[in-house]
C-alpha cells in the first residue's frame, strides 16, 4: 500500500513539474504615456483569448504558455499596444488614439468593440462637429456616414435639420430617428440647446440588432450621442475662441427683372396701375432700382467662446464646460443667443459607483417667418415686391388708420402700387422673440456584486425638461397688422390695431432604466448579457394669450386696450403619454473571432387601443473575424480584418400620431351663444405599431496595416401596419380615420472607404469616401393602389416621394400656346388632369459623402463633400415668379422671354394663354454636391509652448457650404419635401477663424 502511495506521490510531483514547465507568470503595469496616470479596465489577452483586466493601480498578472513572446493589450480610446515578453514585471504605456474611438460602437445601453458588434452603425468624432459655426450641430453631420440622409431644412440661425436613416419608412407617421445623449431621449429641435464642443462621439444606429434595443422608439434608426468624460491625472483646461461671417448664397441662374425690365413689361401688357401714370412719373420711377434683398439681409456674424476642464483621480473624474454662442441671421432682425453649461461626474467608492451627466440651455431667438407662401412673409415679399418701390420712409397715418410712407414724387402706402406688402415694414416692425430653458440630466448608480464577478445592477434615472416662453408683436402699421380686430365703437372706431401674444409651454421626459448585467470571460468563452425594466413620461402643457394695442408706447401686455370690442383670446392645452419597457440582451464571444448577439424587448404604449398597447421586437445577429482563421495566415501580411455579419429583427414605431388618437377625442364649441361639447375626433382601439422588420448582411475589412480600411453592406427593410387616412363616410361627420394600412419597404447597398494615402512621422494624407444606394418603394395601400395629395402621389410599386403631374412639352411656336404629353405619347394644348404621371422621386436614390485629411508637421487641412443624386423637386418658388396672373410684381427675367409673335421659340406661353402650374414646367432636379465643411489648422510645437506652460495651442480657419453645384434654379436645392414651397430661408455660406489653446 506505502509503494503504491510513494508512486502516485511522484508521478503527482512529475505532473505538476511538467504543466509547470508549460507556462510562465506574467506580471506588468499599465500606464498613460502622456501623464504616466494608471489604466484601469485594460483588456489583456494572448492569441485572441482574454486572460485579465488591468486593476485600479494599472497593474496585471496573468499565466501564458511557455513559449508565448508577447501579449496584447486593449483599451477603449487608446492604440492597441503589442507588448513583448521579457522577463519579470512589464512597464507598459499606452496612447491615447482619436482613431481609435471609431472601434467603439456606443449603442446607449452598452458599448461594445467594433471588431465584436454584430450589428450595423456608423461613428462621427466629436470634433468633426465641434467647430463647425451652425446652431444646432446635428446639420454638420450631412455626408459623413453611409445611410444617413442629413438635409439642412433651414439657414435660419438655431434651426434644426432633418434626418432619415435608410429611407423614407413612413407615410403619415415620423421618419426621424430617435436621438439619445447620455442615454436619455432628447427631441430634434433640441440640437441647437446643446454644445457641441461637449460632444466625444455619434454613433448613428442603422440595422435590428443595434436599433430594436430600444424597441418601439428605434423603427427610424437611433443617433446616440456621447459627451466627454474627465479622466484621472492632472487636470486640463482648454478655451476655444472664433468669429465668423455668413452671407446669404445667390441664385443659381434664377434672376429678378431690373426696374426698367419690370416697367417695360407692365406697360407691354397694361392692365396695372403704371397705364395710368404720366411719363414723368414713370420716369421717376425708373430712377428707383431697389434691391429688396439687399434691404432684408446682410452680412452676419457669428461669435463662440467655450472653456472646458477635465481631470480626476483613479476614483473621481469630471468634465465641465460652459459656451456662449451668438449668431446673427443673414436675414435682419433674426438671430440666435445661446449659453450652455455642462457637468459630467463620476465617482467609484468600493463596489459602488456614482455618475451625473448634466447640461443646461437658455436660449433666445429672433425669427422670421419661412417655408409658406404668404405675401406678408417677408421672405416672400423680397422676392415679389417691384424693384421700382422704395423702402420705408417715415410718414404719417390716413383717416382710415393706414400708414402712408412718404415717396420722392409718389405717394405711397403701406403697401405696394401691386398691393403687396413692403418688406421691410413686416421685417423691422414686427417681431417673433423665443427664450428657451433646457435641462437635460441623468444620474444613475451601480453596483458591483462581490461575490459573483462580473455581476452587477445599475439604475439610471433622466430628464429632459423644457420651458419655452415665445412673444411677438404686429405692427397696426404693417400688412399683417391688417388681420387685427377693428373696434367697432369708441374714439379708435375701425381703426386698425396692434398686437401682442405671448405663449407659454413646457413639456418634460422622464427616462427610468434599471438593469442587472453579467460580463465575464472563462478561457475562449466572453459573455456579457443584461435584463432591464424601463418607463418613459411624457408630459406637455401650454397657455397663451394674445391682446391688442392702440397708440401706446408700449409693445407688450402694458399697452392693452381696454375696449368691449377687443377682448383677448386665450387659449391653454396639455397632453400626456407613457412607454413601459421589459427587455434583454445577450451577446457571446469565442475565441474573439465567433460573435453572436440577440436581444428581446416587450413595449407598452399609452398611445394605442387598450388591447393593442404592448408588442414584442427583437433581433439577433452574428459574426465572423475570418481574418483571425487559420486558413488566412497566408494573408496576414497585407489582410488585417475581414468580419461578415448578418442579423434580423424587428422595431416598432408610434410617432406621428397624437397621444389620444386611439380614443375618441371631445371639445368644447360655442353654438348660438351657448357653450356645448363636439367630438373632434373618431375612436379607434384597434390602432397598433407600425412595425419595421430589418435584415442586414456585409463585410468589414481593413488591408496593409488598416491604411484601407472599411465597409460594405446590405439592407432590406420593411415597415407594416403604417399610419393612414382610411375614408369614412361622410354621413359621420368626418372625412378620414387613422388606421393600420398598408407598407412600404427600403433595400440598399451602403459603401465607406478610408485610406491613409501617406502616414508617416512627419506627414499623413487621408482619404474617406462613402455612398449609399436606396431603393424605396410602397409595397401595399388601402383598398386603392394610388393616393393622390398635391404633386405627390403614393403608388403601389413606386416611391414615397413619387411627383406626379402632367408633363410639361412647352411652346407651340406657331400660336404661343403651351404644350403637354398625354400618356398615349401624343401632344396636346388641352391640359388634363388624367394625363398626370411619375416624372420623379423627390428623395435621393444615392447620397454619400468624401473628403480629405492632411497633416504635415502639425499644420492640418481637411476638407468634406457631400452630395445628394437622383432626386427631383418642385419649384413653387419659380412658379409664383412665373405666374402671368402676378405680372403686377416683379417676375423672373424668364418671362421676357414669353411668346409674342408666330415663329417664337420659347418655352414661355403667350400672354392670356391659361396658366396650369401642376406640370413638369417646375419640376428640377436638385441633385446636388456640397463642399460642406473646409479647416486649415496649425498647431504651435509643444517645445515652443512649454516655456509658456502652455500644454497646446491651435490656430484655425475654416468655411462652411462654400460651394454648391447643381442644376436647380434656387439660392439653395436641401430642403426635405418634394416640393420649395416658397419663403426659403437657405443654409448659410460661413467663414471663420478662431484659436484653441490648452493648459
Amino acid at each position: 500500500m506505502r509503494k503504491i502511495v510513494g508512486l502516485l506521490t511522484v508521478l503527482c510531483a512529475l505532473f505538476s513539474f511538467d504543466v509547470l514547465a508549460q507556462t510562465k507568470a506574467v506580471s506588468g503595469k499599465v500606464t498613460d504615456a502622456k501623464d504616466g496616470s494608471p489604466l484601469a479596465g485594460v483588456v489583456v489577452s494572448y492569441d485572441g483569448k482574454n486572460l485579465a483586466t488591468t486593476g485600479e493601480d494599472g497593474s496585471f498578472s496573468v499565466t501564458v504558455p511557455q513559449n508565448a513572446k508577447r501579449i496584447t493589450l486593449r483599451y477603449v480610446g487608446y492604440g492597441s499596444v503589442q507588448a513583448d515578453i521579457t522577463g519579470g514585471s512589464l512597464a507598459i504605456k499606452m496612447t491615447a488614439s482619436s482613431d481609435n474611438l471609431e472601434e467603439v460602437i456606443v449603442t446607449g445601453y452598452k458599448t461594445a468593440q467594433k471588431k465584436s458588434f454584430v450589428g450595423s452603425s456608423g461613428n462621427i468624432k466629436g470634433e468633426e462637429v465641434a467647430a463647425v459655426p451652425i446652431a444646432s450641430f446635428d446639420q454638420a453631420m450631412q455626408g459623413r456616414t453611409p445611410g444617413l440622409i442629413l438635409r439642412a431644412n433651414s439657414g435660419q440661425p438655431g434651426a434644426s435639420g432633418s434626418a432619415i436613416i435608410r429611407g423614407r419608412g413612413s407615410i403619415q407617421g415620423s421618419t426621424e430617428p430617435i436621438y439619445i445623449v447620455d442615454g436619455i431621449q432628447i427631441a430634434a429641435a433640441d440640437f441647437s440647446q446643446i454644445n457641441p464642443n461637449d460632444i466625444e462621439n455619434i454613433s448613428v444606429l442603422k440595422d435590428a440588432v443595434a436599433t430594436s434595443l430600444y424597441g418601439s422608439r428605434g423603427g427610424n434608426g437611433v443617433i446616440v450621442v456621447s459627451t466627454k468624460r474627465g479622466g484621472s491625472g492632472k487636470p486640463k483646461f482648454e478655451v476655444d475662441a472664433y468669429t465668423g461671417w455668413s452671407t446669404l448664397p445667390d441664385f443659381n441662374d434664377m434672376q429678378l427683372m431690373s426696374t426698367n425690365q419690370k416697367i417695360d413689361f407692365e406697360l407691354r401688357r397694361g392692365g396695372t396701375s403704371l397705364s395710368f401714370y404720366s411719363q414723368a412719373e414713370i420716369d421717376s420711377l425708373r430712377r428707383i432700382n431697389t434691391d429688396w434683398f439687399k434691404e432684408i439681409t446682410r452680412t452676419a456674424r457669428t461669435y463662440s467662446v467655450n472653456a472646458s476642464a477635465s481631470g480626476g483621480s483613479d476614483k473621481t473624474r469630471y468634465f465641465a464646460s460652459v459656451n456662449y454662442f451668438t449668431q446673427e441671421g443673414t436675414v435682419r432682425n433674426t438671430g440666435f443667443d445661446r449659453i450652455t453649461g455642462r457637468i459630467n461626474l463620476t465617482q467609484e467608492a468600493g463596489n459602488f459607483s456614482f455618475g451625473l451627466n448634466a447640461t443646461g440651455t437658455v436660449s433666445n431667438f429672433s425669427n422670421t417667418s419661412e417655408a409658406n407662401t404668404g405675401i406678408g412673409t417677408p421672405l416672400n415679399a423680397g422676392l415679389w415686391t417691384n424693384p421700382y418701390e422704395q423702402p420705408f420712409v417715415p410718414g404719417r397715418y390716413n383717416a382710415a388708420g393706414n400708414f402712408v410712407a412718404g415717396g420722392t414724387t409718389l405717394t405711397r402706402p403701406r403697401i405696394a402700387e401691386s398691393f403687396q406688402p413692403i418688406p421691410t415694414t413686416d421685417l423691422f416692425w414686427n417681431n417673433n422673440n423665443s427664450v428657451d430653458l433646457r435641462t437635460v440630466a441623468a444620474i444613475n448608480a451601480e453596483y458591483k456584486i462581490p461575490f459573483v464577478k462580473g455581476l452587477s445592477v445599475k439604475t439610471v434615472y433622466g430628464i429632459d425638461y423644457r420651458q419655452f416662453d415665445f412673444s411677438g408683436f404686429v405692427d397696426r402699421r404693417t400688412y399683417s397688422g391688417g388681420f387685427n380686430p377693428r373696434p367697432t365703437s369708441g374714439l379708435f372706431t375701425n381703426f386698425r390695431t396692434s398686437s401682442f401674444a405671448r405663449d407659454f409651454s413646457k413639456s418634460q421626459r422622464v427616462t427610468n432604466t434599471n438593469s442587472i448585467n453579467y460580463s465575464n470571460s472563462f478561457g475562449d468563452h466572453t459573455v456579457d448579457v443584461g435584463a432591464y425594466y424601463e418607463t418613459v413620461d411624457v408630459k406637455t402643457a401650454n397657455s397663451g394669450r394674445t391682446v391688442f394695442l392702440l397708440e401706446s408706447p408700449f409693445q407688450n401686455e402694458a399697452g392693452a386696450t381696454i375696449n368691449s370690442d377687443l377682448l383677448p383670446r386665450v387659449r391653454a392645452g396639455g397632453a400626456e403619454a407613457a412607454l413601459q419597457s421589459y427587455f434583454g440582451v445577450f451577446n457571446y464571444g469565442f475565441k474573439n473571432k465567433y460573435f453572436f448577439s440577440g436581444n428581446i424587448r416587450r413595449d407598452g404604449s399609452s398611445r394605442f387601443g387598450a388591447d393593442k398597447r404592448y408588442a414584442t421586437f427583437g433581433g439577433v445577429g452574428a459574426a465572423w473575424a475570418i481574418s483571425d482563421e487559420k486558413f488566412m495566415e497566408s494573408t496576414s501580411t497585407w489582410l488585417n480584418l475581414l468580419k461578415f455579419k448578418v442579423s434580423y429583427g424587428t422595431v416598432g414605431n408610434q410617432e406621428g400620431i397624437g397621444f389620444y388618437q386611439s380614443q375618441g377625442v371631445v371639445g368644447g364649441r360655442l353654438y348660438n351663444a351657448a357653450q356645448g361639447s363636439i367630438v373632434n375626433e373618431l375612436e379607434n382601439r384597434d390602432l397598433q405599431w407600425e412595425a419595421r422588420k430589418k435584415f442586414n448582411t456585409g463585410f468589414e475589412f481593413g488591408f496593409l496595416k488598416n491604411r484601407l480600411n472599411g465597409s460594405i453592406e446590405y439592407y432590406n427593410e420593411l415597415t407594416d401596419n403604417l399610419f393612414l387616412p382610411t375614408e369614412l363616410s361622410r354621413t359621420t361627420g368626418f372625412n378620414t380615420l387613422t388606421t393600420n394600412i398598408g407598407a412600404v419597404r427600403n433595400s440598399g447597398v451602403e459603401i465607406a472607404v478610408n485610406y491613409d494615402l501617406v502616414k508617416n512621422r512627419d506627414f499623413r494624407l487621408t482619404l474617406n469616401a462613402n455612398i449609399t444606394f436606396n431603393k424605396n418603394q410602397v409595397v401595399r395601400l388601402t383598398d386603392r393602389d394610388t393616393i393622390v395629395s398635391g404633386i405627390v402621389a403614393r403608388i403601389k410599386g413606386q416611391p414615397v416621394q413619387s411627383l406626379f403631374l402632367v408633363e410639361y412639352v412647352g411652346v407651340n411656336p406657331a400660336n404661343g400656346n403651351a404644350q403637354y404629353r398625354k400618356l398615349d405619347g401624343s401632344i396636346t394644348e388641352t391640359y388634363d388632369i388624367n394625363d398626370r404621371k411619375i416624372v420623379g422621386n423627390g428623395d435621393p436614390t444615392y447620397f454619400g459623402g468624401f473628403g480629405l485629411d492632411a497633416n504635415y508637421k502639425g499644420l492640418a487641412f481637411s476638407a468634406q463633400f457631400s452630395y445628394f443624386g437622383g432626386q427631383s423637386a418642385y419649384n413653387n418658388e419659380r412658379n409664383n415668379l412665373e405666374n402671368p396672373d402676378y405680372y403686377y410684381d416683379n417676375m423672373i427675367t424668364d418671362m421676357l422671354t414669353e411668346w409674342q409673335r408666330p415663329g417664337d421659340i420659347t418655352r414661355i406661353p403667350r400672354p392670356g394663354n391659361v396658366f396650369v402650374s401642376s406640370t413638369t414646367r417646375f419640376v428640377e432636379n436638385n441633385s446636388f454636391l456640397r463642399l460642406r465643411a473646409v479647416t486649415l489648422s496649425y498647431n504651435i510645437p509643444a517645445t515652443v509652448l512649454s516655456k509658456a506652460k502652455i500644454r497646446s495651442l491651435m490656430v484655425y480657419a475654416s468655411g462652411t457650404n462654400l460651394l454648391t453645384f447643381t442644376q436647380f434654379r434656387g439660392r439653395d436645392p436641401e430642403f426635405a419635401n418634394a416640393s420649395l414651397t416658397g419663403a426659403q430661408y437657405p443654409a448659410l455660406r460661413t467663414v471663420q477663424a478662431g484659436v484653441r489653446i490648452g493648459f
